[in-house]
């Protein structure tokens, strides 16, 4: 799984959704994005030896979606709602990404 690869695409998809506000938040972004990264192969790893079901993965997806989100927040440069769409934006990459390698 090339991780650099999906965190670049993760990043261009929340550029797509931030637009004005995306050079403030660039940087945050990809440092918070690199600091998840371990964990969603981790996550991974573990869907694709089958030492978890898709339930467990997909709740743990989406508890990664929420922290990378708070982390985002936290800035308090962007509206939540351009915040919003751009972490959803982030892991429909990731999610495709995932399932492709997995399926």
């Amino acid at each position: 799984m090339n991780w650099e690869s999906i965190t670049t695409d993760m990043l261009s998809a929340m550029q797509e959704q931030v637009g004005k506000d995306w050079p403030k938040m660039k940087e945050a972004a990809r440092i918070f994005l690199q600091q998840r990264i371990e964990r969603l192969a981790k996550l991974h790893e573990l869907k694709r030896s089958g030492s978890i079901d898709e339930q467990f993965f997909q709740k743990r997806l989406w508890e990664e979606e929420l922290l990378y989100r708070s982390e985002l927040n936290a800035l308090s440069i962007s509206s939540l709602a351009a915040i919003r769409r751009a972490t959803k934006a982030a892991f429909r990459v990731l999610t495709r990404s995932l399932l492709n390698a997995i399926f």
